[in-house]
């Protein structure tokens, strides 16, 4: 399991540092806004300081990782994505002193799953001038060249023969209006411990906790399915020890994914589900449709009776 916030793929990715032929002194720090800092010249004494010679080694969840290779002074950097699906990273300079980048930051590009790709490389400018980079760096799950595919309506992502009816749908004023997260989320009132079940066939790529937009207070436990059309369905307020699941596994549409938490004290039991797509270094929700009993799309509308078609 990785973790990550929900809302935000930000700078702090773990960074790997790997020293080329002994050269003069380098001071390596982090200051307190997660920006990198690298220099021949000691750092302020509030920062925290690190010797060059103290490599940070990934640890065994998958992650994106950051490698600096080279000489100090003309370091280069790769990126290697151990996620299991796409994400879209951002790499920024900070301040250049006597210092340029090939290519031209900031950059973003889109990194695989499983592979390593090259970013850039910095090297001075005068050899005989003192010299410092920082850098910051961003990431976000999905290629934003990715088009969802419309023609497949979505199962309803309940148990076959059932019917429950639509809380809150598009545009919902009661919190999904707020962020572009949540703008195109539904949400399903059922009864707790109810089966959840895919909407769409795809490869699980996340389970975690945590805010379905950055200006909710509270925190919950989340499915994130990797479709073939490249966005994502996200299932939230379930109860973790049911989800029996793991990254990388391949989901089947109609397949159980867990069971329904008993809900905050102020609300009943509900089912939060979106399909996102990246747009650019961001995470939104998308409109979709449903299979409707007949089998026909059926756009997803507050106090709808959902029928499974099942």
């Amino acid at each position: 399991m990785f973790r990550y916030p929900l809302f935000a793929f930000v700078s702090g990715l773990l960074l790997l540092l790997v020293i080329g032929h002994a050269a003069a002194q380098m001071y390596k720090y982090q200051d307190e806004d997660g920006v990198w800092h690298f220099s021949d010249n000691p750092p302020p004494s509030e920062q925290r300081r690190r010797h060059p010679s103290q490599d940070e080694q990934p640890s065994n969840e998958k992650q994106v990782i950051i490698h600096r290779q080279g000489e100090e002074d003309a370091p280069i950097f790769e990126v290697s994505n151990t996620l299991p699906m796409p994400i879209q990273l951002e790499f920024s300079a900070g301040q250049l002193q006597n210092m340029r980048a090939d290519p031209p930051l900031p950059l973003r590009k889109v990194i695989g799953p499983g592979s390593r790709e090259p970013l850039t490389r910095f090297e001075k400018i005068d050899p005989d001038t003192p010299w410092s980079y920082t850098y910051r760096t961003r990431f976000v799950p999905g290629n934003p060249a990715a088009e969802h595919m419309t023609g497949k309506p979505y199962l309803p992502p309940f148990s076959p023969h059932k019917e429950f009816s639509i809380a809150q749908a598009f545009n919902g004023e009661a919190g999904h209006n707020a962020h572009a997260l949540t703008r195109y989320a539904v949400d399903i009132p059922m009864p707790a411990d109810s089966t959840v079940h895919a909407a769409r066939s795809g490869t699980v790529v996340e389970m975690n906790t945590g805010k379905l937009s950055p200006e909710r207070r509270e925190k919950t436990f989340y499915v994130r399915i990797l479709h073939r059309d490249g966005t994502f369905g996200l299932y939230a307020h379930l109860v973790p020890e049911s989800v029996k699941l793991f990254t990388g596994m391949t989901i089947n549409r109609g397949q159980i994914l867990g069971r329904l938490g008993s809900g905050a004290e102020e609300s009943s039991p509900y089912l939060h589900f979106a399909v996102q797509k990246n747009v650019g270094m961001q995470l939104e929700s998308i409109p979709f449709e449903f299979t409707s009993l007949d089998g026909s799309p059926q756009t997803p509308k507050t106090d709808l009776l959902l029928r499974h078609p099942l």
